[in-house]
């Protein structure tokens, strides 16, 4: 589930006012929701009604985990979808196959689609780094944007 909230709104001790809420399968653009955050949850556990509307309780931060890994595979999927992941193991399987591991024997070519790759493997493992640094300080908003890497180019495979 997407919950969307205003970032100048979020608490960890009182009730958040819910700017929208959405399935798993609805796809927003980055821009959907201007000055909101994007929390994805499991399940509607931590959605509640009040007068005012819709709101997020602050037992959300009980689940802050699920919250960060989440957000991680979320920044991880933008660059580096798991099709082009998945692509890129096949790939770096074929270089090693034909070429041998010490890539100073591989054809420019080659190397270069190596260095394409693992560049996309780099921002993974920064990432990764991030999402568990963030799971030890607990910060008020885990997606604030000053808590991760900045997002790369996107990753092209070569075929």
């Amino acid at each position: 589930m997407q919950v969307y909230v205003l970032t100048s709104a979020i608490s960890d001790t009182v009730n958040t006012p819910v700017i929208a809420t959405y399935d798993d399968a609805t796809v927003l653009g980055p821009d959907a929701h201007p000055s909101a955050t994007l929390f994805i949850f499991t399940t509607g556990k931590h959605l509640s009604y009040e007068t005012g509307g819709q709101v997020l309780l602050p037992s959300w931060r009980d689940d802050l985990d699920d919250v960060i890994d989440f957000e991680a595979e979320r920044r991880i999927n933008i660059p580096f979808a798991p099709y082009k992941q998945r692509n890129a193991t096949r790939k770096t399987q074929e270089y090693n196959a034909a070429y041998g591991m010490d890539q100073a024997n591989w054809p420019p070519d080659a190397v270069a689609g190596q260095n394409e790759i693992n560049r996309g493997w780099n921002y993974v493992t920064q990432v990764r780094s991030a999402s568990n640094s963030l799971k030890n300080t607990a910060p008020l908003n885990p997606c604030d944007d000053s808590n991760w890497p900045a997002t790369i180019p996107p990753i092209t495979v070569p075929v």
